[in-house]
């Protein structure tokens, strides 16, 4: 019986044995899966440290640290270097950041500082020498962003308009951030002449709120014209025009100068373009930097660089201002 007893006495010991191996090699496992090749433990933990308590004794944690957003080749952490720092905790212990910071780029790197045309209301505008190069026929666009005010003399708000004397002319267009409050309440409206001094114009569905910047985009075609503002589509009507023609007139921007019928804009005009397709057949998000493109007759991003006769963005039109019409910082 003693025998039996030391063989099982011997195969005790050895599962007993072979468990605490089988635990060993769990926890070296373990930590290799925290330790990289030079034994040196890896922070894979992106949870945020606890640096204090409030008075409710909640923790408050570190989220000066940043969030890991991947990792590199080796496996090594990449934060995300973009969040602002922490200066500071408020009264309810939330973090106040440093959204102050320093811009160290290189200036070829920062943005350009974004201007505008800016009219006064009184007698001046911008007066493009097009010789039919803004001229349109079949399908075209017309667009411009807008920022007006109401303290003016004048009835209306001219944006842009081919022809420095009548509008009705066939082939001419404009554009208005307000027209006749007499007569239109005030509405923003864009239009055309056709078929000798008739005209077509389409009105927004409320008058603009001066102070603030607009988009106004009217797009033609030979059966269908559109008007929008802000990329909404305002009204659209299905019209069959008897006759269009090209037109040799000036383009004036911010300003209407008929014998019967005077206006200035007062405010700013930015992103003028005339485009000799559909830019627009639905509700859109208004482009705030435009380019010029092969549909492009005619672009004015107004740079603050204009001066004398300037030319347009497409390099082709020339433009002068009139009276006190100049570029400022938006």
């Amino acid at each position: 019986m003693k025998r039996h007893r030391n063989i099982f006495f011997d195969i005790s010991l050895c599962f007993i044995l072979c468990g605490i191996a089988l635990l060993g090699c769990a926890h070296v496992a373990g930590l290799d899966d925290e330790h990289d090749a030079n034994g040196e433990k890896s922070d894979t933990d992106s949870t945020p440290d606890i640096i204090g308590y409030d008075a409710d004794s909640n923790p408050i944690y570190d989220t000066d640290t940043p969030d890991i957003i991947g990792y590199d080749s080796d496996s090594n952490p990449i934060y995300d270097t973009d969040t602002p720092d922490i200066i500071g905790y408020d009264s309810d212990s939330n973090p106040i950041y440093d959204t102050a910071s320093t811009d160290d780029s290189p200036d070829s790197e920062r943005p350009a500082i974004d201007y505008c045309l800016s009219l006064d209301g009184d007698g001046d505008f911008v007066r493009v020498f097009s010789s039919g190069d803004v001229a349109v026929v079949e399908n075209w666009t017309t667009e411009a962003w807008v920022k007006f005010y109401r303290n003016t003399n004048w009835d209306s708000q001219p944006v842009l308009r081919l022809g420095e004397g009548a509008t009705t002319s066939v082939g001419s267009y404009f554009l208005y951030a307000r027209y006749y409050e007499s007569l239109y309440g005030n509405l923003p409206m864009g239009g055309y002449g056709y078929s000798g001094s008739s005209f077509n114009t389409l009105f927004g569905n409320e008058a603009l709120v001066d102070g603030e910047w607009t988009h106004l985009a009217f797009v033609y075609t030979s059966d269908k014209q559109q008007f929008f503002v802000n990329g909404e589509l305002q009204v659209e009507q299905y019209f069959q025009n008897s006759a269009y023609e090209l037109r040799t007139d000036n383009l004036i921007i911010g300003a209407i100068e008929h014998p019967q019928l005077t206006g200035y804009f007062d405010g700013c005009i930015d992103n003028v373009r005339i485009s000799n397709t559909i830019r627009y057949a639905d509700k859109f998000t208004p482009p705030t930097e435009l380019y010029p493109d092969d549909y492009t007759l005619a672009l004015w991003t107004f740079t603050g660089e204009e001066t004398g006769i300037f030319l347009d963005a497409t390099g082709r039109l020339e433009a002068e201002f009139v009276g006190d019409a100049e570029i400022i910082e938006k």
